[in-house]
């Protein structure tokens, strides 16, 4: 998807809380979301759940995003990082008794 494309996505959800706008951006990015998750050895079930809370403060904090400060994949990341540190203890991979 092009970078124009997901910024007037981005501007719908701004304006008009656009739950189709919305929609395409969640198909787009949680499959990469998602995808990061698991690469940094979240379980499965965890990752999903992950995913899902990083999408929902896009749409909540939608109007945070500003497109001359960042790229929104760039602003997407950045919530992920948050989502993800904050959720690390839970989230982490159980190895026979031992945490990781």
């Amino acid at each position: 998807m092009e970078k124009s494309n997901l910024n007037n996505l981005m501007k719908r959800i701004q304006k008009d809380r656009d739950e189709m706008a919305f929609s395409e951006i969640f198909d787009f990015f949680a499959p990469k979301i998602n995808a990061y998750f698991i690469q940094n050895r979240i379980k499965i079930e965890s990752s999903e759940e992950l995913t899902q809370e990083v999408l929902s403060t896009v749409w909540v904090k939608s109007n945070l995003y500003d497109p001359a400060k960042s790229a929104l994949s760039t602003w997407i990341f950045t919530c992920l990082l948050y989502t993800s540190d904050a959720a690390d203890e839970r989230s982490s991979v159980d190895l026979g008794g031992r945490r990781i």
